[in-house]
């Protein structure tokens, strides 16, 4: 499971970086492309990641249940 810091971090730099996931991944290591465009929907919905949540690493199953 990835830590809030570590939620914040990756939506801070994708922010930073003009919402260029691969940049921010690639400094990172981490999430992939299509999380990270989640935790940043889940950033605007809430204007913070909720943290007292932990969320595990994987949500795929939730991205793709459509």
């Amino acid at each position: 499971m990835y830590s809030y810091e570590e939620w914040i971090k990756a939506v801070m730099l994708y922010i930073q970086y003009d919402f260029k996931a691969t940049v921010a991944i690639r400094e990172l290591g981490y999430p992939s492309e299509r999380m990270l465009r989640y935790w940043y929907n889940e950033y605007e919905i809430s204007h913070a990641l909720h943290k007292e949540l932990e969320f595990p690493r994987n949500r795929s199953h939730l991205i793709n249940s459509k």
